[in-house]
């Protein structure tokens, strides 16, 4: 395994002098990459702080060196943002075939003083 400073030498490393200019990471590119981190993450099962790592940083330095790695709570953010979507879709898709649906819920308060309400649907599909 490469050491920390190992890392560093190996990135001052004057790669970067031979990239065209074409290749600067735009806000395109950077929404790509950034995207790309947020389906990787869920689908490794790797942490959400796996961003912060300063191994991750480094190889996304050298990789890209004009990206900017966003913080754990952008990304956290970005995939509610996702998979809320991506469940609502197949959510909605499943229900469509679904004639009657019973519906239970439960309220609960947290040591915090914070209220809680869970909605669970029940249903058969056929």
């Amino acid at each position: 395994m490469a050491s920390k400073e190992n890392l560093k030498t190996r990135l001052n490393y004057p790669f970067t002098s031979f990239l065209a200019p074409s290749i600067i990471c735009g806000t395109t590119r950077s929404n790509c990459i950034t995207s790309l981190i947020v389906d990787m993450i869920p689908w490794h099962n790797l942490p959400i702080r796996l961003v912060e790592m300063e191994g991750f940083r480094q190889l996304m330095l050298f990789h890209e060196h004009r990206y900017k790695v966003p913080s754990h709570n952008r990304i956290t953010a970005k995939m509610k943002v996702i998979m809320f979507a991506q469940k609502k879709e197949a959510l909605s898709d499943e229900m469509k075939e679904v004639k009657s649906v019973a519906l239970t819920t439960d309220c609960w308060m947290a040591r915090n003083q914070e209220g809680y309400m869970m909605v669970m649907a029940h249903f058969i599909k056929e």
